[in-house]
């Protein structure tokens, strides 16, 4: 009782992956206030799906500027949005776009990887990250280096999902 379950389960916090804190859709205001009560986390998760997506995501980034950011979109987004904030998103620096497509979209889903396959916004690359096993969320990394993967947001089963979905979509 009263004992942190790290301890309990013998793990060294400092090896601990990095938690990320969730800023919510909101006025400027509160969401100038809930990312100062965030200044503890190195990661942003900001939620979008509204007309004022670019202001939001300037705003954290004025109040928190050497903080990761990321954001979900929570499948708000058309393909020709998602792709259209991703200029937004790169002169910000965040670095992955969560989920900005409906799960049924699967011909949003075709536009955006073709589009991805041929985009180069610099100095940013553009990476398909990953999709779920049924194809219904997609999450797009914003690397450094269009050939690059960070080993924190991207694994082999993950990657090779996209192989076969980037495949399968092509041919259907």
């Amino acid at each position: 009782r009263g004992v942190p379950v790290y301890q309990l389960w013998g793990l060294n916090p400092a090896k601990a992956p990095q938690s990320t804190f969730t800023i919510g859709i909101d006025t400027a205001e509160k969401i100038r206030t809930k990312v100062l009560e965030a200044e503890s986390y190195p990661i942003l998760k900001i939620k979008l799906g509204t007309q004022r997506d670019a202001e939001i995501v300037r705003i954290v980034r004025e109040e928190a500027p050497n903080a990761t950011l990321r954001v979900d979109a929570n499948a708000a987004c058309t393909a020709k949005r998602a792709l259209a904030m991703l200029d937004v998103l790169t002169a910000h620096g965040v670095d992955m776009l969560e989920q900005p497509l409906p799960p049924h979209d699967l011909a949003g889903l075709r536009f955006a990887v073709a589009a991805l396959a041929t985009r180069i916004v610099p100095p940013l690359g553009v990476n398909l990250r990953a999709f779920d096993s049924r194809l219904s969320s997609t999450s797009f990394s914003l690397a450094r280096s269009a050939t690059s993967c960070r080993s924190d947001t991207c694994r082999s089963s993950a990657t090779s999902r996209a192989a076969s979905a980037s495949r399968w979509l092509s041919t259907t």
